[in-house]
């Protein structure tokens, strides 16, 4: 049942949709520029980051005379920091606009703006940024999931050409998830691969970036968003503390035995300085 408030935010959404399609469609004018791809990562608070990343990388590695692709990337802070050969810039709405409609391929792991107009000789490839799902979303919400959040979804899933899917179970999951139907390329998540491509390897960057012994082992924390996102309100509940890292570490230590390091991951959307944590912390 959609009260009041919630049914006027969604009249207030879907006019401002058809304004900000409207403009899309005006800025028809520019021609699509073949090679021109333009990536997104957390609605542009990401930076350089998760599936969108690897593909760059790729592209770049392939890339060998530097001018078959020309590589942007929409973030919301310029401080990010980008490889010398991918342009940022500014997620404002006038260069999202400008630079999506005249992109050859949008590369992207969330939603872009309800309203967002894509071309029929432009590709949107969505990667979605949840290799693994630990949390419901979409449909998987029940009466939690709101009425604004499936416009939304829909709206999107409804744009892009192809989703990737890392396994079978994310494939047959996407349809409720994500509200999508189209085509699904099972080749993983970019993101992930480099834990089977390069494992040693990165074990051994880790460790030696933060100062871990061989034998140190490592627990990852990466609590999930939670409140006031379909509303734009970013908060996070500081003030109680969702995991005692002490007696976690207490509870490996004499489970496994060894020194333990434990790594905290904030969700991009509460990630800011007033809620830095240490890389990492330590139990002899």
């Amino acid at each position: 049942m959609i009260n009041r408030e919630e049914e006027k935010n969604i009249k207030e959404r879907k006019r401002k949709a058809y304004v900000i399609n409207w403009f899309y469609r005006m800025l028809r004018i520019f021609p699509v520029k073949k090679g021109k791809i333009v990536f997104t990562t957390f609605e542009g608070d990401g930076g350089f980051c998760c599936n969108p990343r690897y593909i760059a990388e790729e592209l770049l590695r392939r890339d060998e005379r530097k001018n078959k692709y020309e590589l942007i990337w929409l973030v919301n802070n310029m401080e990010r920091q980008f490889p010398k050969d991918i342009r940022k810039v500014k997620n404002t709405f006038l260069n999202r606009a400008y630079h999506l409609v005249t992109a050859q391929v949008w590369v992207d792991n969330s939603r872009k703006e309800y309203g967002t107009s894509k071309r029929k000789n432009q590709l949107y490839i969505q990667t979605w940024h949840a290799a693994l799902e630990f949390k419901p979303v979409g449909k998987f919400r029940g009466k939690l999931f709101p009425k604004i959040a499936y416009l939304v979804s829909r709206y999107d899933s409804k744009l892009a050409d192809y989703v990737l899917s890392n396994s079978d179970w994310c494939t047959r999951m996407y349809p409720k998830m994500l509200l999508y139907d189209g085509k699904i390329l099972k080749t993983g998540s970019p993101r992930c691969d480099i834990f089977t491509t390069k494992r040693e390897k990165l074990y051994s960057m880790i460790r030696e970036r933060y100062g871990i012994p061989a034998d140190g082992k490592i627990v990852m924390f990466a609590p999930t968003f939670r409140g006031g996102g379909q509303k734009g309100k970013r908060q996070v509940y500081a003030e109680e503390p969702t995991l005692d890292f002490v007696k976690m570490m207490e509870a490996l230590h004499k489970r496994f035995g060894g020194t333990w390091y434990v790594f905290m991951r904030l969700h991009p959307h509460i990630k800011t300085p007033e809620y830095a944590y240490s890389p990492h912390q330590t139990l002899n």
